[in-house]
């Protein structure tokens, strides 16, 4: 199982479903269907079907060629737009299967055949011989639902597992080991788990931290993150320092586009550095042990997330936090 870190949406939320079209039997089917994945993992997370789209997280639109946004990407369609569509337009042309498919791309979570830990290697000629020519897929398509790679900061995920529903089959013709995986019917085990760890019955908490504030922490639980919110009032530099003796991820996210800056990361003792921009929806994040983040800020409100790479990841972390005005402003 895998999600997309970024798109997760807030623990608790009540996501709204407002249907574009379809008769009453086929939007009953769907809002059912998706409302298992909720029901069988426990997940802190509703449903809710709304008569507005203004009101919607979620649009729905049958007749046209099925797809979905991951996670809180559906934010970024206009309103007047569907963000989740399904070709069948009949309920019972519609399978089960494909309706949870597409909900666990709703609730952020993204193919299997991604997995890092995935047992086989690609032979990608075959590959996409396969879904462009045998499956009619787009070069678009291809990239976007098979294709495509993750970095590990980009993610989280449990164990490969070949029975989710967010599996996609694999040919044995596509790889080296010549291993056949069929395209699953049902949630799996790890399908339900996985989504109760993404989304616990406890709400995410943002400490609001300060200059000159010090920090030491064990790393939050798999598929959790400890958020950190400081605000700047005043051109500043930021100064951001971690030590940490677990594997983890540090993303500092700025809600508005600041001065160019430098950001380091080290990894194995190998520093490197490269000039770049904070701005909306852009974030910086390093892997390793240690961390240093010095860079020109404008005045606006940022936030530090700090979450584990994989399951096994535990330990401690650490970090100063300092704001020093500019001495030429």
């Amino acid at each position: 199982m895998i999600l997309d870190f970024e798109k997760k949406w807030k623990t608790g939320q009540v996501l709204k479903i407002y249907f574009m079209n379809g008769d009453e039997e086929v939007k009953e089917k769907v809002f059912r269907t998706a409302n298992r994945w909720i029901e069988e993992s426990g997940a802190n997370l509703s449903f809710e079907r709304v008569e507005e789209p203004q009101n919607a997280e979620i649009r729905v639109e049958f007749g046209k060629s099925t797809r979905s946004l991951v996670g809180n990407d559906l934010l970024n369609e206009e309103i007047e737009f569907s963000n989740i569509c399904f070709r069948e337009a009949i309920a019972e042309n519609l399978s089960e299967q494909k309706i949870l498919h597409e909900f666990g791309h709703v609730l952020g979570l993204i193919h299997e055949i991604f997995h890092p830990l995935i047992p086989i290697t690609f032979n990608y000629s075959k590959l996409k011989q396969y879904y462009m020519h045998d499956q009619g897929y787009s070069a678009a398509e291809y990239e976007a639902n098979v294709g495509r790679t993750y970095r590990k900061n980009e993610i989280q995920y449990f164990d490969f597992d070949e029975n989710s529903i967010m599996m996609y089959p694999i040919p044995s013709s596509t790889n080296d080991q010549s291993i056949n995986y069929e395209q699953p019917q049902v949630l799996s085990q790890m399908d339900k788990e996985f989504l109760k760890l993404a989304y616990p019955d406890v709400e995410d908490n943002v400490v609001e931290i300060k200059n000159g504030d010090n920090i030491e922490r064990d790393v939050e639980k798999y598929a959790h993150y400890d958020l950190y919110k400081f605000c700047v009032i005043d051109v500043c530099t930021s100064e951001f320092e971690s030590k940490r003796t677990a594997n983890c991820v540090i993303n500092i996210c700025g809600d508005i586009k600041v001065a160019v800056g430098i950001f380091y990361k080290e990894n194995g003792g190998k520093r490197a550095g490269y000039y770049t921009y904070l701005s909306p929806g852009r974030e910086e994040d390093a892997l390793g042990t240690e961390f240093r983040f010095d860079k020109d800020l404008t005045v606006g409100e940022y936030l530090i997330r700090i979450f584990p790479v994989d399951i096994n990841t535990n330990g401690k972390y650490t970090f100063e936090f300092s704001l020093n005005k500019n001495p030429d402003e």
